[in-house]
């Protein structure tokens, strides 16, 4: 899951915090399958479904950056009607 190795390095979280980004879910992407993990500790920290999860993430950035006195850079988006689609 995730980058691994080919992941940015962050030397602060401030320097994370100075990245632009636009998290983008479709409003419909609430089907749980075999690639939504389901493990108790997952879902009680992100939610059950990408919606849910893109909600907490973007959430939990806003958080960290208002801790440190900043605003965030981070934006969802969720485009109305849209699922989720691997093609």
């Amino acid at each position: 899951y995730g980058l691994g190795a080919g992941a940015p390095a962050f030397d602060t979280l401030d320097a994370f915090l100075n990245i632009s980004t636009t998290v983008i879910v479709g409003s419909r992407d609430t089907r749980i399958d075999d690639s939504v993990r389901q493990e108790p500790a997952i879902i009680g920290r992100q939610g059950h479904t990408r919606v849910d999860r893109a909600r907490a993430w973007v959430d939990r950035i806003d958080r960290l950056a208002c801790a440190k006195g900043r605003a965030s850079n981070v934006r969802l988006f969720v485009l109305d009607g849209g699922t989720h689609d691997f093609t």
